[in-house]
Formats: structure tokens, C-alpha cells, sequence
């Protein structure tokens, strides 16, 4: 699965947390920050969004892993994803 791929079921399970509110996927990029003035994103919606991505991928995320992974950008949530897939042997 290429990174790019990764990015747009990140982003979608990102958005998919935040009701009523609407970005354009095509503008985000890895830089753009999860939190705050970015996508808003709390850290009970992250972990909803991790959940998706769990299902959506079919990979399961170390909780360790996930505790210390900074998370503060979209490219974090990718590298998270990333991470787990290799360890799956994807």
C-alpha cells in the first residue's frame, strides 16, 4: 500500500470524526496539524479514528505505540499506519 494511499484512509477516518464540519481532502497534506487550528481534531476523536483505520486496513496498533507517537500531524497518523503495516508484514 503506497503512503499516498494511506494518507486518503487517514484523512477520511480524520474527517469522518468531525460532525458538521467539512475540509477538502485534496488540501491536506502531511503537514497539516491534527489538532487546534488545524482539522480540531480531540483525542477522544483520534482514537475513534484510529478504530477506523484499525478497521478499514485490517491492522491492529501496539497501544504502546500509539501512547508515544506524537500524532500532532496527519504525516504522524501516516507514519503510525505505516509502522503498524510493516510490522504485519505488508
Amino acid at each position: 500500500m503506497s503512503r499516498e494511499q494511506i494518507r486518503a484512509a487517514v484523512v477520511s477516518a480524520l474527517l469522518s470524526t468531525r460532525a458538521g464540519q467539512s475540509d477538502a481532502p485534496a488540501l491536506i497534506d502531511d503537514e497539516t496539524a491534527t489538532g487546534g487550528t488545524g482539522l480540531g481534531i480531540s483525542s477522544l476523536n483520534m482514537l475513534q479514528a484510529l478504530v477506523r483505520i484499525e478497521d478499514s486496513l485490517g491492522v491492529v496498533f501496539d497501544d504502546r505505540a500509539v501512547a508515544e507517537a506524537p500524532l500532532d500531524s496527519v504525516g504522524d497518523v501516516v507514519d503510525l499506519v505505516e509502522r503498524a503495516l510493516a510490522g504485519k508484514g505488508n
